[in-house]
């Protein structure tokens, strides 16, 4: 059974308590598809834990645990734990659980292409890489701070007029004839998108990698643009 497990966080975790947490998830995943529901199962509501659910490629699943929040209050001299389940959205934390892995293809490729081109273990060390940092620096500030359209990959333009569109387009074009390596380029002013060249689907998920990637960074700039 341990071989299902490509990855767990924390790795310190008893390997008996994860083959039971991975069969368990899997269990109820299963459950679902015997009786043969529309939609799969994306979300269980648990007490004191969410479970998230995503499948991402053929036989590979990501599983995300958010602890429920709670308040202690005293009732009768006793003390008593609320738990607040409506705290946590289900459709933004899918959200966050679905970003993690467009950032991950965007970075290294499908997992079925790193497991066919090398082998399992390669994978298990990439995602042990990519998923350790990911949780590390910025999965806390996700959770904390998504709003509607970065859950969404939404973009935010920068009106100009239509001269300096224009011209934007026209330097960018020089870029791309004198740099022959640049296939598509994208054109930002701050952390507002002006020109894009590639499809909407690519832009969103490029704008929202630069979003958590690279923000901080871009707001401290004076009024210059990002190429």
């Amino acid at each position: 059974e341990h071989r299902k497990i490509l990855y767990y966080y924390p790795s310190n975790v008893d390997i008996d308590r994860q083959i039971r947490t991975i069969g368990y998830c899997e269990g109820l995943v299963k459950f679902t598809e015997t009786f043969s529901f529309d939609d799969p199962c994306e979300c269980v509501h648990l007490q004191k834990t969410r479970l998230l659910f995503y499948k991402v490629e053929n036989d590979i699943s990501l599983a995300m645990t958010l602890h429920v929040p709670n308040v202690e209050r005293k009732k009768n001299e006793k003390l008593l734990i609320e738990y607040c389940d409506e705290h946590i959205n289900d459709r933004l934390m899918l959200s966050i659980l679905k970003m993690s892995y467009r950032y991950f293809i965007l970075q290294h490729g499908t997992m079925s292409a790193l497991v066919q081109h090398n082998d399992i273990e390669v994978l298990k060390n990439v995602l042990e890489e990519y998923f350790n940092k990911f949780i590390q620096y910025h999965l806390h500030r996700m959770i904390t701070d998504i709003t509607i359209d970065s859950s969404y990959f939404g973009v935010q333009f920068f009106p100009v007029d239509k001269l300096l569109y224009i011209k934007i387009q026209s330097i960018l074009r020089r870029f791309e004839l004198r740099f022959t390596s640049l296939k598509e380029t994208l054109f930002l002013y701050r952390t507002q998108l002006i020109w894009s060249g590639l499809n909407q689907d690519e832009t969103s998920i490029i704008y929202s990698f630069f979003r958590l990637h690279y923000w901080s960074q871009i707001k401290t700039l004076p009024n210059t643009s990002t190429i």
